[in-house]
């Protein structure tokens, strides 16, 4: 990255074959099966890689691939792994090793959440700005949503967060639905700008930022109440897609309200 925060050449060939990947994939028939030949290429600790467990991966605006692990962050150019870890008594380093996500918002800023609250990565002076969330709680999940608002989830709820202040204030309708003290590691901005919001263990909820309501989810059908919701994705028709640990799938149909669980057999 250069000191102007501008992508490199290394970047910028990274995204040009990623590209040229994406197309070949368009126009090329498929093969036969017994044709098809994967090549797969390991990343490890030795090609720098800072942990072996890799839950988080994210490629950003500018072709970087990022790797959370549970001993630091990691940039991947295509050739080389930068590595990014606490420093103590460095503010500027990351506050914790114990990566929970990695996302941007919606004008390409890039997000950290740790176990030590939310960091901003200043891609200018490589670098990373922290900020306290609530009393100091994890950041497990980031939305910046289509009217602004900049939503994060922690392990003690929901909380709203003001990007030029870098104040934070807990949602205030946690309690009525629900949701303060709850652990908050999803959360997903549907077509009516309806937020998903997923928990580890009072199931899912599609809250009405407008209203205050939320229409609770994946506690009900045979499905235990104690669903560790992992996933959340809205398809092209509309129709909600919950993955979970110890729920299955679920396809959900926001507008009727009506849930379709699938379990493995």
């Amino acid at each position: 990255m250069s000191a102007s925060g501008k992508p490199t050449e290394q970047a910028r060939a990274l995204r040009r074959a990623a590209a040229a990947l994406a197309i070949a994939c368009t126009l090329c028939p498929p093969a036969p099966a017994e044709a098809q030949r994967l090549q797969f290429a390991k990343i490890t600790a030795d090609d720098g890689l800072s942990g072996a467990w890799v839950p988080i991966v994210y490629q950003d605006v500018r072709g970087f691939m990022w790797f959370g692990t549970r001993r630091g962050l990691d940039r991947y150019d295509g050739y080389s792994i930068t590595n990014y870890r606490n420093v103590r008594g460095d503010s500027a380093s990351l506050p914790d090793n114990y990566i929970e996500f990695v996302r941007e918002d919606r004008d390409s800023v890039l997000w950290i959440g740790t176990r030590k609250g939310l960091s901003r990565y200043d891609r200018a002076h490589d670098r990373f700005v922290t900020y306290t969330i609530g009393d100091g709680q994890n950041a497990l999940s980031l939305l910046h949503a289509k009217s602004g608002i900049v939503w994060v989830g922690t392990n003690d709820g929901l909380y709203q967060f003001d990007r030029k202040t870098g104040k934070s204030v807990r949602y205030a309708q946690s309690a009525t639905l629900g949701l303060a003290g709850k652990n908050i590691a999803n959360l997903t901005e549907d077509r009516r700008g309806h937020i998903w919001v997923g928990t580890s263990s009072v199931g899912l909820y599609d809250l009405d930022p407008v209203s205050g309501t939320a229409r609770r989810y994946l506690t009900s059908e045979g499905i235990s109440t104690e669903v560790d919701v992992r996933g959340v994705i809205e398809d092209e028709s509309g129709t909600i897609w919950a993955g979970s640990y110890r729920g299955g799938l679920a396809k959900i149909d926001p507008l009727s309200g009506t849930t379709r669980p699938t379990r493995a057999a």
